[in-house]
């Protein structure tokens, strides 16, 4: 008896594929449609791009750009070419002070608009 008539033997010992069988099929793959369509509505939904903080004073003669040549006087870098996302300085203080941001100016390349950029969830 060879591996072929031994699963045979055994799918023919077990049943033919029934109602039973049926159920859990169609069962596990709306649990698999609708993960997955739930993991792919996250890359878009919830995406929050490239921020910084959102300067008052900065920002509105601007109309808001990203990126801004002056910002090295308002946000503190944290590596050579990358500024502080989440603080600025505290400029009412004068002695390099940081704050945290109350608001964010997002970098609109690839995300026009998402959740996570209109609730302002940023890491």
């Amino acid at each position: 008896m060879d591996n072929t008539d031994a699963l045979e033997n055994l799918l023919a010992h077990l049943g033919d594929f029934g109602k039973y069988q049926l159920m859990q099929f169609i069962l596990h793959s709306i649990a698999a449609i609708t993960a997955s369509i739930h993991m792919i509505s996250l890359q878009t939904v919830a995406a929050v791009p490239d921020h910084r903080c959102k300067i008052p004073d900065l920002d509105a003669s601007v109309n808001s750009n990203f990126v801004v040549a002056a910002l090295e006087a308002y946000v503190p870098k944290v590596e050579t070419d990358k500024f502080d996302s989440c603080n600025m300085y505290n400029l009412t203080a004068n002695d390099n002070s940081t704050i945290p941001c109350d608001s964010w100016v997002y970098d609109l390349t690839y995300y026009k608009s998402s959740r996570g950029m209109e609730w302002n969830f940023v890491p």
